[in-house]
């Protein structure tokens, strides 16, 4: 296992592939340069308005309001606001036309506008995550929180493409085996679905689950957590999100219509069925932003197996293999 390699996405930790990491690797330098030239272009306009920013609210709370040093997260992509919008958008807001006079006028930007900007470099901003802004950091996150989760007996089975995979870094199976001990907990207890999110810790290189606020049903289980919450989470601990799973209590681990609907990101995702079996199913999936396709994973390429290493006192020169 390589614990030096750089992680910058969820793809990079199991060796998935990525079709958009070189294009952005092309294009770092450029943001890096341009970085450099707006902060420049940034104390000179400041001195010519006075203001760093225009677009203050004086509303309290995470009132969306971004300035020329708010910084955007994305995994562990540091981004400058700067590369989506001029410092005079900053500084004065977008412009537009007034239909009944025709003269310019400026309005404050606005989460969607960001939004806007960012996705044709993020394209999962199209397919699931959420912006957030937190005043106090000056930062917006683009956080993937997990969408309602639901099970349907009567959906029927979907064709998978299986994508290529190498077994960089595997989520240890005691994880694995912890949900499953909290899944059974909830099944057999009151016949519900359980969440949980898992993220790879970057310094520690080290995996972990997290159990958000939820609200869970006999078919369904819909995360509550604030997104402010979710966002902090991945600020304070400089981790990634990799996988999304939840179990389908005593029923198959078939995805649903409701998970085709929620789960389109480009992470992983798990479901943990027939939790009443000695060894419950598990289903282990991704999702392809440009063909739109679930792509069916090998669960043992994705957890550690328990059974790989054989650990035994026994004679095995017995065994004749013929």
């Amino acid at each position: 296992m390589n614990n030096n390699v750089e992680q910058t996405n969820i793809f990079s930790l199991f060796g998935i592939e990525d079709e958009y990491a070189e294009k952005k690797k092309r294009e770092e330098q450029e943001r890096l340069e341009k970085q450099a030239e707006a902060a420049k272009q940034a104390e000179e306009l400041k001195k010519k308005s006075g203001s760093s920013s225009s677009t203050k609210s004086s509303s309290a709370g995470d009132t969306f309001e971004i300035n020329d040093q708010t910084t955007i997260y994305f995994y562990t992509e540091v981004i400058s606001v700067t590369d989506y919008f001029t410092l005079e958008e900053l500084t004065n807001g977008l412009a537009k036309k007034n239909k009944e006079t025709g003269e310019k006028e400026f309005r404050k930007i606005k989460e969607n506008d960001l939004k806007n900007r960012l996705k044709k470099d993020y394209p999962v901003l199209e397919t699931g995550a959420q912006l957030v802004y937190i005043k106090k950091k000056n930062v917006v996150s683009v956080i993937l929180q997990a969408k309602k989760k639901g099970l349907s007996v009567n959906d029927e089975s979907k064709e998978s493409h299986t994508g290529p995979l190498l077994s960089f870094h595997k989520i240890p199976f005691n994880i694995l085996r912890e949900f499953i001990s909290i899944s059974k907990y909830y099944s057999d207890e009151y016949s519900t679905e359980f969440h949980a999110d898992i993220y790879f810790d970057l310094d520690t290189q080290e995996f972990f689950m997290d159990i958000p606020k939820q609200t869970v049903h006999h078919l369904w289980v819909e995360v509550t957590e604030d997104p402010i919450d979710t966002a902090l989470k991945t600020l304070e601990k400089r981790c990634v999100k990799c996988m999304e799973i939840h179990s389908h209590h005593q029923m198959s681990p078939s995805p649903s219509l409701q998970d085709d609907e929620s789960e389109r990101a480009p992470i992983l995702y798990a479901i943990v069925g027939r939790l009443d079996k000695f060894f419950p199913e598990i289903t282990v999936r991704t999702f392809n932003i440009e063909s739109g396709l679930h792509i069916k994973l090998n669960p043992w390429s994705i957890f550690e197996n328990p059974f790989s290493i054989m650990d035994t006192q026994h004679d095995l020169h017995v065994v004749e293999v013929v």
